[in-house]
C-alpha cells in the first residue's frame, strides 16, 4: 500500500518538471550541406531535371526552375533511339542520345497546302507584313526594267503597272519586198501583281503600223496588234543578295488584220525564265544583270517558231536609284519555218511572218540607251538598236521609248 502511494506521489511531481523542461535535442540553426569529397561548404546545388529521349529541349518553364539537359557520356551521335526496354529506362535517367535527331520528329514543315497559301497571301505571310493587295515587290527597287523587246523581255519581279510603248523602225532599203520603208508600234503593257510571287502580264495591247517603201508589192496600214498575255511565278527572291527570277508563259494570239501581218496562223505558246542580279557596288555606283530566255512554239504549220534570249546590263550611277545608263543586247534563232508567206524575211517581236524560208536563220542586236528614274512610281526609258550580227531582216535601226507608272 506504502509502494502504491509513494509512486503515485512521484508522478505528482514529474508532470510540473516535464512541463518547464528545455529539449534535450533540438535540429539547430541551418548550415550549409557538405560536399561528401570534400569539407568545404557549397550551396545545394540546383536539381537536374533528367528527360526521357523523346522529349524536346527543357521548356521555359523548365528553365526557370534550373531545369538542364545532360546527354549522357556513351550516347551516341547518330542512330535512332532503341526501342528496347533496358535502354528506354536508361535512356530516360540518362538523358536523350541525340537531340537534334530526336527533335525532328517534332519539327513542322510546312506541306505545299500551306507553301500556296503563303504564297497567296499579299506580302510575304509575315504577322507584321504592311504590304497591301497589289503591290509591286520594291525589295528591288534598285533594279532597272529593261527597254528593248518589251513584248519578249520579262522583268523578274512581280510589278503592278501600266507601260505605254512606242517605237519606230526602218527597214532596210535592199529588201526586195518592202524596198524599205518603216514600221511603228503604239501599245500599252500591264501588269498586276498579286503578291510578291504571283502575277500576270499583258505584254503586248496596242497598234501595228507597216509603210513599206516605194515600189514594194507589199501592202501597208495600221491596225490591231497581237494580243499576249501569261501568268509569271517569282520563285526566286534573294533581297539581300540582290538577285530574283521567275518563269512564265506568255499566249501569243493573232488578232490583227492582213495587212499589218498580225493575222498568222491560230496561237503561239511562248515559256521563259528570267533573272536579274545587282553586283559590283562601289561608292560610284552598282551594276545590274538581267537575262531572259524563251522559246516560241506554234500551235500550227503556219506560224515560225523561235528561240530568244536577251541580255540587259545597267549601271546605277552613284547608287542614287535615278538614272541607268544601259545596253541590251538581243539573239534570235529561228528552229522551224512557217507555211504563210513566202518574203525571205521575218519580223522577229514585231510580226510572226510564217516566213517559208525562216528555219535556221539568226539575227543579233545591239542596244544603248538608259532609264530615269523620276521616282520609283514614274519612269521613263530610251534605247537606240542596231543589228550586228546574222540577217537584219526588216531590222535597220529601232528606236524604243516607254513610260511607266508603278504601284
Amino acid at each position: 500500500m506504502l509502494c502504491r502511494r509513494i509512486y503515485a506521489l512521484t508522478l505528482l511531481l514529474l508532470i510540473p518538471i516535464a512541463a518547464h523542461a528545455q529539449p534535450a535535442a533540438t535540429l539547430g540553426r541551418p548550415r550549409p550541406l557538405y560536399d561528401a569529397y570534400n569539407t568545404t561548404a557549397t550551396v545545394a546545388p540546383r536539381p537536374t531535371i533528367r528527360m526521357s529521349e523523346y522529349d524536346a529541349a527543357p521548356s521555359p518553364a523548365e528553365r526557370a526552375m534550373g531545369a538542364s539537359f545532360t546527354p549522357p557520356d556513351d550516347a551516341p551521335p547518330t542512330g535512332r533511339p532503341s526501342t528496347d526496354s533496358t535502354a528506354d529506362s536508361e535512356s530516360f535517367l540518362n538523358g536523350r542520345p541525340n537531340a537534334k535527331q530526336s527533335t525532328s520528329k517534332y519539327e513542322h514543315r510546312s506541306n505545299f497546302g500551306e507553301q500556296l497559301m503563303e504564297w497567296l497571301q499579299p506580302g510575304a505571310a509575315n504577322e507584321c507584313d504592311t504590304k497591301r493587295w497589289f503591290e509591286s515587290d520594291h525589295a528591288f527597287d534598285y533594279i532597272a526594267s529593261p527597254v528593248t523587246r518589251p513584248f519578249l523581255f520579262e522583268d523578274p519581279r512581280s510589278l503592278t503597272e501600266l507601260k505605254p510603248i512606242f517605237f519606230y523602225q526602218s527597214i532596210p532599203s535592199g529588201d526586195v519586198h518592202f524596198k524599205g520603208g518603216n514600221t511603228e508600234l503604239y501599245g500599252l503593257q500591264g501588269r498586276l501583281a498579286i503578291n510578291d510571287r504571283i502575277s500576270f502580264v499583258f505584254n503586248e495591247l496596242g497598234f501595228v503600223t507597216f509603210n513599206p517603201g516605194s515600189g514594194s508589192n507589199q501592202p501597208g496600214g495600221t491596225g490591231f496588234g497581237e494580243l499576249r498575255f501569261g501568268p509569271k511565278f517569282t520563285f526566286l527572291r534573294d533581297s539581300q543578295g540582290g538577285l530574283v527570277a521567275a518563269a512564265g508563259l506568255t499566249f501569243d494570239i493573232p488578232t490583227g488584220p492582213s495587212n499589218v501581218y498580225q493575222n498568222t496562223g491560230s496561237l503561239s505558246l511562248i515559256p521563259y525564265a528570267t533573272i536579274a542580279k545587282n553586283f559590283g557596288c562601289t561608292q560610284f555606283g552598282s551594276f545590274n544583270v538581267m537575262d531572259s530566255i524563251g522559246f516560241a512554239f506554234a500551235t500550227d504549220n503556219q506560224r515560225s517558231e523561235y528561240l530568244y534570249n536577251v541580255v540587259h546590263l545597267d549601271w546605277d550611277v552613284a547608287n542614287n536609284h535615278r538614272f541607268y545608263p544601259l545596253m541590251e543586247f538581243t539573239y534570235f534563232q529561228y528552229t522551224a519555218s512557217g507555211g504563210a508567206r513566202n518574203l525571205n524575211v521575218e519580223g522577229a517581236d514585231i510580226a510572226n511572218f510564217g516566213d517559208i524560208n525562216s528555219g535556221g536563220r539568226a539575227e543579233f542586236n545591239w542596244a544603248v540607251g538608259f532609264r530615269y528614274k523620276f521616282t520609283e512610281a514614274t519612269q521613263v526609258g530610251m534605247a537606240f538598236e542596231f543589228p550586228i550580227g546574222g540577217r537584219k531582216d526588216i531590222n535597220d535601226f529601232r528606236l524604243t521609248i516607254d513610260f511607266i507608272w508603278r504601284y
